[in-house]
């Protein structure tokens, strides 16, 4: 996997007249074109020092207690429970764990607070990510499947996003995922369920939030986000482009990655009044449902990376920002250990992965369209893309007999026409790494919640993600 360190947010882009938002532009249109110029301006310059040896500043005690922050930035990794996160560290240090200084910490797993959070809903133990979205950001609980609703759908419920306008502060929302997929949705809309994308786009498109960072999915309807066209990422039509690619599937033709929209995101919404700004890793999720431990270590870490801006930001307000980093649930119910590796996990088969499932299909397709045989596809995956190991006899019967039958395959998760070759090499590359999936769904498993700056003694302890949400909001209206 390629680990690039994040943008710089610390130079002042230099544009011109014949950059900036025209202003017969709808105000919306104008407010997602800005952070586009923005990034075009060369915002998206990279830093040399990546996230875990990024310097953590110093808390004062006054600031860990504070009862305001101005400054709020809430990171969720959309599926990222606690060995996610592990996971993703783990690729950066190998086989064994080296003594400090030497072993290398996500940046988020640095942060000097940390708690754990419950995640159920109200009326299931699993919850879904329209109602963990609904309690982080409304800080009540729905049933799954409602977007920021009673359980019944007939009720809405302010946010987050409500309480930081109501102080005159701009607010921002980014994701790799649809940015009406439930987790941003919660945040401006209100749906009896998810599922309504067109009818949760168009309130996107009336709504008062200052920047959005990221696609739109089914936005068929001609009337459906017409204001946003030419805008930050135009909303796409087609199955393949409603999402960022995934970390470890980049090139450099590809959309900004999350850390350069978070950093257009922080200048779009920087003012004297401060800003709530939500920046979500939602494909860690989509990841994890396909049991892909390359493409999750990848989000997690681009998400580190957007963090890292977070806390360069921190520098320069240190007692007003607010950094916290958590999930709205765990999806895969991962495992960092299993019975045939006994007590060893060997990383270096994920790190080593240079495509998630969703790439790898790609290349696999490719080499069925070129007529490769097994013996040269196979070659092709070890010098190129993933090396899952020297194979027993009836490892390399069932990978044969899966490449040349070459159907999709009937896998649980977000992606679909998933090659059965490429699939099995992942979890193949999964077990010689150690590593156990013991779902493709969600879990009920509590996520860690991290943070830094104003307020951050507040987020120690076990607690539910509506006490969360309610932390959050008091700091919100100070």
């Amino acid at each position: 996997m390629r680990h690039a360190p994040p943008a710089k947010i610390s130079e002042e882009p230099k544009t011109d007249s014949s950059m900036q938002p025209p202003n017969h532009f709808p105000a919306i249109r104008r407010r997602m074109l800005l952070p586009l110029l923005l990034l075009a301006a060369g915002l998206s310059a990279r830093g040399a020092v990546t996230p875990d040896a990024m310097p953590l500043p110093d808390v004062p005690a006054a600031v860990a207690g504070a009862t305001r922050a101005k400054y709020v930035f809430l990171f969720i990794g959309d599926g990222m429970g606690a060995n996610q996160r592990l996971l993703a560290e783990l690729t950066l240090n190998g086989a064994k764990p080296p003594a400090p200084p030497a072993y290398r910490k996500l940046l988020m797993n640095r942060l000097p607070v940390t708690g754990l959070v419950n995640t159920h809903s109200a009326d299931s133990w699993i919850t879904d990510s329209a109602a963990a979205g609904t309690a982080i950001a409304c800080g009540k609980k729905t049933a799954n499947y409602v977007i920021a609703m009673d359980a019944a759908g007939k009720v809405p419920f302010d946010s987050l996003a409500d309480a930081a306008q109501a102080r005159g502060m701009r607010v921002g929302l980014a994701t790799t995922a649809p940015l009406n997929d439930a987790t941003p949705a919660v945040f401006y809309a209100h749906a009896s369920n998810r599922s309504k994308l067109a009818d949760i786009a168009k309130q996107a498109a009336a709504s008062s939030i200052a920047f959005f960072g990221g696609r739109f999915k089914e936005c068929d309807d001609k009337e459906c986000l017409k204001e946003f066209r030419g805008a930050w990422f135009r909303p796409e039509k087609t199955e393949a482009d409603r999402t960022q690619p995934y970390s470890v599937d980049r090139s450099g033709g590809d959309t900004p990655p999350l850390a350069d929209i978070t950093a257009a995101g922080i200048r779009a919404l920087d003012n004297a009044n401060g800003f709530f700004f939500m920046v979500e890793g939602g494909k860690i999720d989509w990841a994890c449902h396909s049991n892909d431990a390359a493409g999750t270590a990848g989000d997690v870490l681009a998400l580190d990376q957007a963090v890292a801006l977070a806390v360069e930001f921190y520098g320069k307000h240190p007692a007003e920002t607010l950094i916290l980093v958590t999930a709205d649930h765990e999806t895969g119910g991962l495992t960092l250990g299993r019975a045939e590796t006994g007590y060893s996990i060997h990383p270096k088969f994920i790190a080593g992965q240079k495509a998630s499932a969703v790439g790898l299909t790609k290349k696999v397709q490719g080499w069925r369209a070129a007529k490769k045989s097994f013996p040269e596809a196979l070659t092709a995956l070890r010098s190129e893309w993933l090396d899952p190991g020297a194979l027993a006899a009836d490892e390399t019967k069932a990978l044969t007999k899966t490449y040349n039958e070459g159907q999709s395959a009937g896998e649980p998760g977000k992606e679909s026409g998933l090659d059965p070759f490429a699939v099995a090499c992942i979890k193949l590359a999964a077990r010689r790494a150690g590593i156990t999936w013991g779902s493709g769904n969600h879990t009920a498993a509590p996520v860690p919640v991290t943070a830094i700056g104003a307020g951050q003694n507040q987020f120690t302890g076990w607690m539910d993600n509506t006490e969360l949400s309610a932390k959050i909001r008091a700091l919100l209206a100070g």
